[in-house]
C-alpha cells in the first residue's frame, strides 16, 4: 500500500499556501521546536529529577511527533520529509553507540553514533521506493561519478593496510550518506516536491538560526549544555583591541564545530543578497542585516580561512552589484542575458543598490576588522567535545611570513602537513593509506599530537587528503563530479530558468565552500557540512533535469 492511502483517511487542513511558504512553515516549527521547546522542556524535566537525556528525548519526541502531524494535516508528506531532512542535516543531534575514548581520536564527526538527520533520510529513501521514483533510466552522470567516488573509497578501506580501517570505513558510510541526499534531492525536484530556491530559502533561515543561538553561547561565553542537540564549543582567547574587546568562545549553534557554521554560513550569504537584491521593504532590510550577521559570525570564528573566502565571496557579489548600478546608470552596455534579468529583476532605484552595496562593504570592514590571540593560536581541528585550545598542527610557526589582518601563525604548519601528505600520495597513489587516516600516522613525519589526544589533527586542506588518504583516482572522482554541478548550474542559467539568479548566487557560494576546504577538513568529515551542501548540489543537478526534460517535450 503507497503512503498515500494511509494520509487519506486523516482529516485535510486547506491553506493557500505555496511551497515555499509551506516549507518555510514545516521549517519554523522545527527550528522554534529543536532550538526553544526542547531545550526549556528539557530543563524543566530535569528540575523535576528526570536524567538529562531522557529529558531531552522526550522533548524532541513531543517536537517530532507535532511537526510530522502538521506534515500529515496539510497532505505534504514529501515536502515535510525533505524540509526535515534539510535542517536536520545541520544538527550534530546524535547518540553515540561507543566509548568517548574510542570515539574522540576519530575525526571530525566520524565514528559509531546515530543521527537525527538518519531519520528523515530513511523516511525519504522509504517514500521514494515506495512511490516508484527511482528509474535507473533517469540516474545522471553526476550520480554515476559520485557512486564511484563513493566505491574506491570503500576499496582504499578494504585493500589497503590502513592504520585504522574502522575510521576508513566510517570515512566511507559518510560519503555513502552525501551520495543519498544527493540522489533523493536530485529526484524531489524533479518530482516537483521542491525547487532549488525555496530549498535555499530554507537553508538561509535554518543557518541564521544556528547563528542566533550563537548570540546566547557568545553571551554566555560557553556552552548551554544541549550537547545531544549538537552543541559543541572550542575556545581561543581573541581580543579585538580597537574595541577593547575579547572573546573566547566560536560559536556554533547546533552544528556540532564553529567552522562548520562558517562553512554553512559561506553557502547562505550569497543567497542573501541575491534575496535582498529582488526584494522589497523591510524584507530586503532583514536579508541584509542577516548577511551582515552571518559575516560578523564568521569573523568571530577566528578562522583566517573563514575569514579569506568570506572576502573572496564578498568581492564576487560586489562586482555582480557594480555591474548592476553601472547597467541602471548606463555607464556600460553589457549584451549578457543574466545581467540584463538582474537589471530587470531588481529595484531601480539609487538607494535600493546603496544600501545592499553599503551592507556588504560593512562585511568587508568587518571581516579585515584586526585582532590578536591572547596566547592561544587556531584550534581549527580541536574534536568539540574536548573544548582545548592549540595549535592546529605540530610545528613551528611562520613567523618570516606577513600578510596584514591575517595571522599566519600557522602557515607553516599548514605546509608541512601538506609536505606529509604528498608524500604519502607518492607512497601510495592508487588507494592511499584509507579515508581519514592522516591522523594516526602524522606523527610518524614529526607533526606533533593534539593537546590532549593521542593522534595528530586531520589533514588541513580536503584536495590533499583525498590525495593521501584514498588516492589520485578518488579525488579525480570527487572534483569531477563537483564539475559536473558546475555544469548542471550553467545548463540552468543557459536555459533562461526562473530561479538562474540563484543558482548564481549558489554557486558563488560553492566557491567560498571549496576555497574554505583548502584550508580545512570540515567539508569531507563533519556530517554537518558534507549532507547539506550535497541535498542542495542534487536540488541543482534535478533542476538542470528538469530543463532537460521540458527541452525534450518541446
Amino acid at each position: 500500500m503507497k503512503p498515500q492511502a494511509y494520509t487519506d483517511s486523516l482529516p485535510h487542513v486547506q491553506t493557500d499556501w505555496s511551497q515555499t511558504g509551506t516549507a518555510l512553515v514545516f521549517t519554523s516549527i522545527l527550528l522554534v521546536g529543536l532550538m526553544v521547546v526542547v531545550p526549556v522542556a528539557g530543563w524543566a524535566g530535569m528540575t523535576i529529577g528526570a536524567p538529562k537525556l531522557v529529558a531531552l528525548l522526550g522533548a524532541i519526541a513531543v517536537v517530532g511527533g507535532f511537526y510530522g502531524l502538521s506534515v500529515l494535516l496539510l497532505r505534504q508528506l514529501p515536502l515535510g520529509l525533505f524540509v526535515s531532512l534539510l535542517v536536520l542535516s545541520t544538527f550534530a543531534a546524535n547518540i553515540p553507540l561507543a566509548s568517548n575514548e574510542y570515539i574522540k581520536p576519530f575525526p571530525g564527526s566520524l565514528g559509531p553514533q546515530l543521527w537525527l538527520v538518519q531519520l528523515p533520510l530513511i523516511g525519504l529513501i522509504g517514500y521514494f521506493l515506495f512511490t516508484d521514483r527511482f528509474n535507473r533510466s533517469e540516474i545522471t552522470s553526476a550520480e554515476y561519478v559520485y557512486a564511484g567516488f563513493v566505491g574506491w573509497t570503500l576499496a582504499s578501506a578494504l585493500l589497503t593496510s590502513a592504520p585504522r580501517q574502522d575510521v576508513a570505513l566510517y570515512f566511507s558510510l559518510l560519503m555513502l550518506q552525501g551520495f543519498l541526499v544527493f540522489s533523493l534531492s536530485i529526484r524531489a525536484v524533479t518530482a516537483n516536491t521542491i525547487d532549488l530556491r525555496t530549498a535555499l530559502y530554507v537553508l538561509g533561515v535554518t543557518v541564521s538560526g544556528h547563528a542566533l543561538f550563537g548570540i546566547i553561547q557568545l553571551v554566555n561565553q560557553g556552552p548551554v549544555g544541549l550537547t545531544y542537540l549538537g552543541e559543541s564549543i572550542d575556545y581561543n582567547q581573541v581580543a579585538y583591541e580597537p574595541l577593547g574587546l575579547s572573546n573566547q568562545v566560536i560559536v556554533s549553534g547546533f552544528t556540532g564545530h564553529g567552522y562548520v557554521l562558517v562553512a554553512l554560513s559561506l553557502l547562505t550569504v550569497p543567497v542573501l543578497v541575491t534575496y535582498a537584491m529582488q526584494t522589497r521593504s523591510w524584507r530586503r532590510l532583514i536579508a541584509l542585516v542577516d548577511v551582515v550577521f552571518l559575516i560578523a559570525i564568521i569573523r568571530l570564528s577566528t578562522s583566517d580561512a573563514g575569514r579569506g573566502a568570506g572576502l573572496l565571496i564578498m568581492f564576487m557579489l560586489l562586482t555582480g552589484v557594480a555591474c548592476v548600478w553601472m547597467l541602471n546608470s548606463r555607464t556600460i552596455s553589457l549584451d549578457i542575458p543574466v545581467f540584463t534579468e538582474y537589471q530587470r529583476s531588481v529595484s531601480h532605484s539609487a538607494s535600493h543598490l546603496f544600501t545592499t552595496a553599503a551592507a556588504m562593504c560593512l562585511s568587508l570592514l568587518i571581516l579585515f576588522y584586526p585582532s590578536s590571540k591572547a596566547g592561544a593560536t587556531s584550534n581549527e581541528g580541536t574534536t568539540p567535545s574536548s573544548g582545548t585550545t592549540g595549535g592546529a598542527t605540530g610545528g613551528a610557526p611562520s613567523e618570516a611570513l606577513s600578510v596584514p589582518f591575517f595571522d599566519l601563525s600557522n602557515f607553516g604548519i599548514r605546509i608541512q602537513q601538506y609536505l606529509v601528505g604528498f608524500d604519502l600520495f607518492v607512497q601510495y597513489p592508487l588507494f592511499g593509506i584509507g579515508g581519514a587516516n592522516f591522523a594516526f600516522v602524522a606523527t610518524d613525519y614529526g607533526i606533533r599530537m593534539k593537546p590532549n589526544s593521542s593522534v595528530a589533527h586531520a589533514l588541513h586542506n580536503i584536495y590533499f587528503a583525498l590525495l593521501a588518504e584514498t588516492g589520485l583516482p578518488s579525488l579525480v572522482l570527487y572534483v569531477s563530479t563537483i564539475g559536473l554541478v558546475i555544469y548542471a548550474g550553467w545548463r540552468v542559467i543557459n536555459a533562461q530558468h526562473n530561479y538562474r539568479l540563484f543558482v548564481i548566487a549558489f554557486l558563488i557560494g560553492m566557491v567560498g565552500f571549496f576555497a574554505f576546504g583548502f584550508w580545512t577538513h570540515a567539508p569531507i568529515d563533519r556530517i554537518t557540512a558534507v549532507l547539506p551542501f550535497w541535498i542542495l548540489a542534487g536540488c541543482l543537478v534535478g533542476t538542470a533535469n528538469q530543463e532537460r526534460h521540458s527541452f525534450k517535450q518541446k
